[in-house]
């Protein structure tokens, strides 16, 4: 289901959409066109705690970004925090989230009971330079592609490995031989199979993107039998 921003969040102008796909993940994505000053007053920050922690504009949006988000979807009393690893949480909510941002976006997903991975990406030919170091021969396209569907390609297999990374907290990846992408058509939006590797240890990933003129965006979870035990029977 997809929603405008003006049907979720009339009294702001907040998430470009909604998307609300399986597994219960929730994804909210929002295109910074605020003003510090407007997203500190949307977030429930002070403007001089803001300006204690950066000293560049474009990071404080983001980071300002996804905490209006957040508070605005889940309400004032849910705050963001941080593992010693890096991986976010929620203070004030027994939902499993996960965080990413672009040029210009930001995106936050939700889980109610799985670690869950969102990656957002922003459309540029410098990822065609990095293929050789994260794509294994196996991943390439099935079928020839012009020059930009290429580079859409290859920007989508490194967000879907990044979500995977974010959704099983994985310490040390090989990206190019731990985390597997099989061919997929390429389209605005699709499904497709993930799997991580460790040893002789295979762990299947059902993995959803979305691709728009900017962007691609990517979403997946864990599942329930997943060894660490993460995911709430």
């Amino acid at each position: 289901m997809n929603r405008t921003c003006h049907d979720l969040f009339s009294p702001f102008n907040m998430p470009l959409f909604y998307q609300s796909g399986s597994r219960d993940i929730q994804i909210y994505v929002w295109k910074l066109e605020e003003s510090v000053d407007e997203l500190c007053k949307i977030s429930g920050i002070s403007r001089s705690e803001v300006d204690l922690r950066f000293n560049h504009s474009s990071r404080c949006c983001e980071w300002l970004a996804v905490r209006a988000l957040i508070r605005t979807v889940l309400g004032p009393d849910v705050l963001v925090a941080y593992r010693a690893t890096g991986e976010p949480y929620l203070k004030g909510s027994s939902l499993r989230v996960s965080i990413s941002h672009t040029r210009g976006y930001v995106a936050v997903a939700f889980h109610p009971t799985c670690h869950v991975g969102v990656d957002i990406e922003y459309f540029s030919h410098r990822i065609d330079k990095l293929v050789g170091r994260i794509m294994s021969c196996g991943e390439k396209p099935s079928c020839e592609l012009g020059a930009d569907d290429k580079t859409w390609y290859y920007l989508l297999v490194w967000s879907m490995k990044e979500s995977v990374f974010k959704a099983l907290d994985i310490s040390l990846l090989d990206y190019q031989t731990g985390i597997r992408v099989s061919p997929f058509m390429l389209g605005r939006s699709g499904e497709a199979s993930v799997t991580y590797s460790y040893l002789n240890w295979h762990y299947p990933v059902d993995l959803h993107y979305l691709r728009t003129d900017d962007f691609v965006l990517t979403w997946c979870c864990e599942r329930s039998f997943f060894p660490s035990s993460k995911c709430a029977q």
